[in-house]
């Protein structure tokens, strides 16, 4: 895992353009209310955020379609 301190921004990307607007805006929105944490730190956080969204779906659905073949066979 990459600790903040030492993440660069390279280190996580959004998956699309898309992703990485939404996070503009949403990092935009975020930083006027808490300022005290900077912009860098708060993208990382949210890239991660949504990466672990993202890795859950994907692994719930993996676990689902596992279950229905066990069940099926």
């Amino acid at each position: 895992m990459i600790s903040i301190e030492n993440a660069q921004m390279g280190d996580i990307s959004p998956s699309s353009n898309d992703d990485l607007h939404t996070m503009k805006i949403e990092c935009k929105k975020q930083h006027e209310i808490h300022s005290s944490e900077d912009y860098r730190r708060f993208i990382i956080r949210r890239a991660r955020e949504k990466q672990n969204d993202t890795e859950a779906r994907v692994t719930l659905r993996l676990h689902n379609q596992i279950v229905l073949i066990v069940i099926i066979s």
